[in-house]
C-alpha cells in the first residue's frame, strides 16, 4: 500500500527532528497536486539525496541555512553515485559512476526552497524560520542544451561499446534478408492454398480473397 508522507520520510532516519518534520510538512502541502509516484521520489530526493547526505557529512546539522563549504560539497557529492560491478565470477566490487539526473535532485532541492520562502508570506507563522537563501543556484541547473549534450554523449558511449559486434549483426541481418528473398521466390511460384517448402520449412500459401 502507500505509505504516508511522515513513512515516507521516516524510512531515511532523519536525525534532526524539526527538519524531518518540515520535510513532513512540505510533503502535505505538495501531495494534493501530484500522484503518489511523484511524491515518493520527492521523498526521496529531500529525505536522503539532499538531507540525509547533509547529516552523514555535517553531524549535528540543524538548519537549512547551509555554509558555502558545505552546499558545494554536497552538490559534488550528488553529482556521483555508489554503484556495485560483478564480474564473471560474481566477485562484487563498489564504484562510482555520474548521476545521471543530478539536474532534477538539485531542481527539487530548488523548488523545496523557493517554495518555503513563498509560504513564509503567507503563513509565516509556520514558514517563516525555514526561509532562508537557497544553495542551488540558477546558475547550477544546466539549461537544455546541455542536457541534450550530456544525452547524446552516452548514446555515443554505448554504440560505441556495441561496434564490436556489429560485424556479427550485419552478417545476420544479411542472411536475414537472403532468406526472407528466397522465401518470397518460392512463395510466388506456388498457387495459392499449396504448401512450399524453403530453408527446411513447409510453409502453406495464403488464398486471398
Amino acid at each position: 500500500g502507500q505509505l504516508t508522507t511522515a513513512e515516507l520520510i521516516g524510512q531515511y532516519d532523519l536525525a534532526c527532528i524539526p527538519v524531518r518534520d518540515l520535510l513532513i510538512g512540505y510533503l502535505d502541502e505538495r501531495a494534493p497536486s501530484v500522484d503518489y509516484a511523484t511524491l515518493k521520489q520527492l521523498a526521496y530526493l529531500l529525505g536522503k539525496l539532499f538531507w540525509k547526505d547533509l547529516e552523514i557529512h555535517n553531524p549535528g546539522i540543524n538548519s537549512l541555512r547551509l555554509a558555502p563549504d558545505a552546499a558545494i560539497a554536497w552538490k559534488q557529492r550528488l553529482s556521483v553515485k555508489t554503484i556495485t560491478v560483478r564480474d564473471a565470477v560474481e566477485n562484487a566490487t563498489q564504484t562510482t559512476a555520474e548521476r545521471i539526473d543530478t539536474v532534477g535532485a538539485l531542481t527539487a532541492v530548488r523548488a523545496f526552497y523557493l517554495d518555503i520562502s513563498l509560504w513564509a508570506a503567507e503563513d509565516p507563522v509556520r514558514w517563516a524560520q525555514w526561509a532562508v537563501p537557497c544553495p542551488v543556484r540558477r546558475e547550477d541547473i544546466s539549461p537544455a542544451a546541455r542536457t541534450a549534450s550530456r544525452r547524446k554523449s552516452r548514446m555515443d558511449q554505448r554504440t560505441r561499446e556495441r561496434i564490436p559486434v556489429l560485424p556479427a549483426l550485419i552478417t545476420a541481418v544479411d542472411q536475414a534478408r537472403k532468406d526472407a528473398a528466397v522465401r518470397l521466390a518460392a512463395a510466388m511460384a506456388t498457387v495459392p492454398g499449396a504448401l512450399f517448402t524453403t530453408s527446411g520449412v513447409t510453409l502453406r500459401k495464403t488464398v486471398l480473397t
